[in-house]
């Protein structure tokens, strides 16, 4: 605890990490947690290691919670801290909720992601994700899919429906 006092951040993330091994109950780690993550996203927000920091917080689904998570998450989201720390804090958030299937949240904030932050890297897999979720899902009728068979022959996806069809992607690049 003195190094973090120090203003070791890195320190903080150590803590958090080793807190059960510390013999932190299993009753007090989410508070504990919770504080020492406070504590890091108050301090550290332009820290060069803040991305690390934002993916221990969305991998500490279970001992916090995915309400914590996603909390944690939205400080850092609408805080001062740089834009691809920021549109990695929404991608964080859009993912935690695709993983508890709430996909409409997941959507809400991948789109968010992509109007907020037009120009990053998260920006372009978000909009990736929403295709993926609002149409790429089990169910749903598959994209129609053009393209030529095995003698050349044009075809396209739909041609098949009511039909069972083993679609085989394969590339050589």
């Amino acid at each position: 605890d003195a190094a973090a006092d120090a203003g070791e951040g890195r320190a903080l993330l150590w803590m958090i990490q080793y807190a059960k091994k510390a013999g932190i109950s299993k009753q007090e780690l989410p508070a504990t947690k919770r504080a020492l993550y406070d504590r890091v996203l108050a301090e550290h927000l332009e820290a060069d290691w803040l991305d690390e920091a934002l993916m221990r917080i969305a991998a500490d689904r279970r001992d916090l919670g995915t309400d914590v998570v996603i909390e944690l998450l939205t400080q850092v989201h609408g805080s001062e801290a740089d834009v691809e720390m920021r549109s990695e804090a929404a991608f964080l958030i859009a993912a935690a909720y695709s993983r508890d299937k709430a996909d409409e949240q997941a959507v809400a904030w991948y789109r968010r992601l992509a109007e907020e932050f037009p120009d990053t890297p998260r920006a372009r897999e978000a909009q990736a994700l929403v295709f993926e979720l609002e149409n790429l899902q089990i169910g749903m009728v598959a994209p129609d899919i053009e393209g030529a068979d095995l003698d050349g022959v044009d075809f396209k996806l739909s041609d098949y429906r009511g039909k069972v069809v083993v679609l085989d992607f394969w590339g050589d690049w």
